[in-house]
C-alpha cells in the first residue's frame, strides 16, 4: 500500500488533467489500491483530461466512503484559469465529523479526488490510533 499523504502531494501538485500514464504511474507508487482494481481504475480515470473524469471522481469518493455527501464545483467568476475547481466531501452521519475540502485545483474532478484523499488518510489514521489503544 502507498502512502496516502506522498500521493495527496502529488495530486495537490498537478497543474491539468494528466495523461493515463501519468496517472497510472502516481496510483502504482503511491495508491493504497492493488493495480488494475476497481479504485485504481476511477482514481486513473480521475485525473484524465476526459469529460468522464468528474464521474470517476465521484465514484471514487461513494467507493472509499460510502453514504458521505459529496460536492464538486467549477468556479468560473472568481478564480484564476487553471485554478477553478473545489470539492467539498462530509460524512453526514456524524456531526462532529470535518469536512474535507480541495479549492484552486485545475478541475472538479482534481479537486475531489484531493478532497477524498485527504478524508481517506484522515480515517486510515484514525483507524490506526485506535487499533493502537
Amino acid at each position: 500500500m502507498g502512502d496516502l499523504r506522498e500521493l495527496i502531494e502529488r495530486v495537490e501538485k498537478l497543474e491539468g488533467p494528466v495523461d493515463g500514464v501519468t496517472a497510472a504511474g502516481l496510483a502504482n507508487s503511491f495508491g493504497p489500491w492493488p493495480c488494475e482494481s476497481e479504485e485504481w481504475h476511477l482514481f486513473v480515470n480521475a485525473l484524465r483530461p476526459t469529460m468522464e473524469a468528474i464521474g470517476a471522481a465521484i465514484a471514487l469518493c461513494e467507493r472509499v466512503l460510502p453514504g458521505w455527501d459529496v460536492t464538486a464545483c467549477f468556479d468560473g467568476a472568481s478564480a484564476p484559469v487553471g485554478k477553478r475547481g473545489g470539492a467539498v466531501v462530509r460524512n453526514p452521519s456524524l456531526e462532529e465529523e470535518p469536512s474535507y475540502t480541495a479549492w484552486g485545483h485545475p478541475t472538479p474532478s482534481i479537486a475531489l479526488t484531493v478532497a477524498t484523499l485527504r478524508a481517506l488518510s484522515d480515517q486510515v489514521t484514525r483507524q490506526g490510533e485506535e487499533s493502537g489503544r
